[in-house]
């Protein structure tokens, strides 16, 4: 069975909208999202680059990242998982994306508080970003952080989900 068929059971259409409606995720969070794509696309690498420096200070996140190439493989997963977050289009695959982040991160053991580590720094690099890219409008700053603040609050949820849903496998 296709990969993407098989995930579709996981959550369905109306669960994924009542969760957004249930985190305050609404179309204007979407629109403002979409609008910083540009700017984030500009940032995404250095963020990525800077987000790998910090995890290696860590013993207990190198031992996740055995050589170059899963260290490579996994930066490109990472830029691609970010990068959806502006990307405006929040529908099933990209929750059942999601899920299956928490279904890998689970099976090769990666702690929680590992995967909540990395989302602190990915904020903590991202909103000045955010900020920076609408300097010259402060509701839209605003829209735009609470947006970000939302949506990564929805993802969290998701991947954290899958961490003890064994019946999503």
């Amino acid at each position: 069975m296709e990969a993407s068929k098989q995930q579709e059971t996981l959550i369905k259409s109306k669960e994924w909208e009542r969760l957004k409606n249930f985190f305050g995720f609404q179309k204007e969070d979407e629109d403002i999202l979409g609008e910083f794509r540009l700017a984030a696309l500009t940032y995404i690498d250095d963020v990525i680059e800077d987000l790998y420096r910090w995890f290696f200070q860590f013993d207990e996140v190198k031992i996740f990242f055995p050589d170059e190439k899963t260290v490579e493989r996994v930066k490109n997963l990472q830029r691609e998982h970010f990068l959806t977050l502006t990307g405006g289009v929040y529908g099933i695959d990209y929750v059942n994306q999601r899920l299956q982040v928490g279904k890998t991160h689970r099976r090769i053991g990666l702690p929680q508080n590992l995967y909540m580590g990395a989302y602190s720094f990915y904020l903590q690099a991202m909103l000045p970003r955010v900020l920076r890219s609408f300097e010259y409008d402060r509701i839209k700053q605003v829209r735009a952080t609470t947006a970000l603040v939302k949506l990564i609050a929805l993802d969290q949820a998701l991947v954290l989900g899958a961490y003890f849903d064994r019946e999503a496998e």
